[in-house]
């Protein structure tokens, strides 16, 4: 198991300076995956929230804008909340496949 800790390979990777070796260390250890996912489910909600409620305000649903650029400002937050919630699920992803391959070394 890599630790994270000051005397573990990732605080002897930041000790040195060397912070690429210390993500590389990192990465699919337990506590970055249960980093990952609180801070991965603690964006997915405002999210989806902010995509929401900006679909309601470019389709109107609630009646008239009165301005074009309302609707363009909707259309540009609805665009940007989905690819970042993509760029989200990308970290997901990769998490899992993290755990799941440390999870496969181990058991060798």
């Amino acid at each position: 198991m890599t630790r994270i800790g000051r005397d573990g390979p990732v605080g002897q990777a930041l000790a040195e300076g060397n912070r690429e070796a210390a993500l590389v260390a990192a990465a699919g250890t337990p506590a970055v995956d249960d980093l990952m996912a609180g801070l991965c489910h603690d964006l997915r909600t405002p999210l989806n929230a902010i995509i929401g409620f900006s679909e309601i305000i470019e389709r109107e649903l609630l009646g008239p804008l009165g301005s074009e650029r309302y609707q363009n400002y909707a259309t540009y937050i609805r665009q940007s909340g989905l690819d970042l919630l993509i760029a989200v699920e990308s970290a997901i992803a990769l998490t899992q496949q993290l755990a799941e391959a440390r999870v496969a070394t181990q058991k060798l």
